[in-house]
């Protein structure tokens, strides 16, 4: 009976609470295009790892992708990204948001479900599998962008991404252009908007809960 009560108040409580993350922003001036840049990859990833509490090993391929308990990063894409930049602030919010996004997938058990797999721990998947996996990149867009905000980065490089480029968007499994950017940008507000994370397309808000103590 309470539920349409609590479910806000334990979203804000999420990222309103008072934090003290552990992180000290990167120089990506020094990021060398073309030469071997995981030291910055691997710091982003260690910061999360220490202001979240999740455990999560890295590899390098093709795509950006969470794989189990892995972040996939692709460093020939990061490169072709963070060369439209202009300013090294610019680089490291698009580095941070990306590794960000993937390690949220993981952090949420989006990684544990699939067509067949429709529910891990207290995630379940009400709709079909591609209206839930839409629904998890606006979640994870949402959480990397208050990550950002969190931060003091500016989320305006992410916007122009998702406009910019349009294999980050559509199709069976993403979310269109304007709907990423609507996530992000209601990052803004206070707390966690609760329509990301129950709806008829998947119910996980227990599972995001989970992840509110790491955030004190």
């Amino acid at each position: 009976m309470t539920h349409s009560i609590q479910l806000p108040l334990l979203l804000l409580f999420l990222f309103f609470v008072p934090n003290s993350y552990a992180v000290t922003l990167l120089d990506f001036s020094q990021y060398n295009f073309g030469f071997n840049n995981r030291p910055f990859f691997g710091a982003i990833v260690k910061d999360l790892m220490d202001d979240f509490g999740e455990m999560v090993s890295v590899s390098y391929g093709k795509g950006f992708e969470a794989r189990g308990n892995q972040i996939v990063i692709d460093e020939e894409k990061m490169d072709q990204l963070l060369k439209e930049t202009v300013h090294s602030s610019e680089r490291e919010s698009i580095a941070r948001f990306i590794i960000a996004h993937e390690f949220f997938h993981i952090a949420l058990k989006h990684t544990k479900t699939s067509h067949r797999v429709r529910g891990f721990e207290d995630l379940t998947i009400v709709g079909t599998f591609s209206e839930a996996r839409k629904q998890m990149e606006q979640q994870v867009d949402h959480l990397a962008a208050k990550y950002l905000h969190k931060l003091g980065l500016s989320t305006a490089p992410i916007q122009r991404l998702f406009r910019s480029h349009p294999e980050m968007h559509g199709g069976e499994f993403y979310p269109t252009a304007e709907e990423r950017v609507e996530a992000v940008l209601k990052a803004q507000a206070n707390g966690i908007e609760p329509t990301y994370f129950d709806n008829p397309a998947i119910k996980c808000t227990q599972v995001l809960g989970k992840l509110a103590p790491k955030l004190h």
